[in-house]
């Protein structure tokens, strides 16, 4: 796990990552340095206390994310691209009261309100000295077998 830690760490450093990012985009007929247009709708939820950044729901932020556009329930639909979520601060991370917390991009305001509320339903500010200590961590490894 470590070792993959600096690995990545590494290739972001380098820029090997953004290199091969650019290269799937090209391989699918995509140009990625074109600029991406953003959805109508700017929503960005401030933190309602400071701390640390303890637990971050992925598949709730996922969810909320498909269900403004960003993704597909059958293969039919069509994704858009303009709409979706940005963390400010990730799991670990410190944050003050007032601070940017989230962003939703949405078409219209019912949705990104909806979006933010599942999302903050499943967010954990801790506060204090433990707050650190109190971010999961969670290994990138789920099981070993053999």
């Amino acid at each position: 796990e470590e070792e993959g830690r600096l690995r990545a760490r590494d290739a972001v450093a380098t820029g090997a990552a953004l290199r091969t990012w650019k290269e799937w985009i090209r391989a699918q007929g995509g140009n990625p340095d074109a600029a991406l247009r953003l959805a109508p709708v700017e929503h960005t939820v401030l933190a309602h206390e400071g701390g640390v950044v303890a637990e971050v729901d992925a598949l709730t932020v996922g969810l909320a994310a498909a269900r403004l556009g960003a993704g597909r329930r059958t293969k039919a639909d069509r994704i858009d691209h303009s709409v979706g979520v940005e963390l400010h601060v990730g799991v670990g991370g410190s944050i003050a009261a007032g601070d940017p917390l989230l962003t939703v991009y949405a078409r219209d305001d019912e949705s990104a309100h909806e979006a933010a509320a599942s999302i903050l339903e499943r967010v954990r500010i801790v506060g204090g000295a433990d707050g650190r200590a109190a971010a999961v961590r969670r290994s990138v490894i789920l099981e070993r077998r053999g």
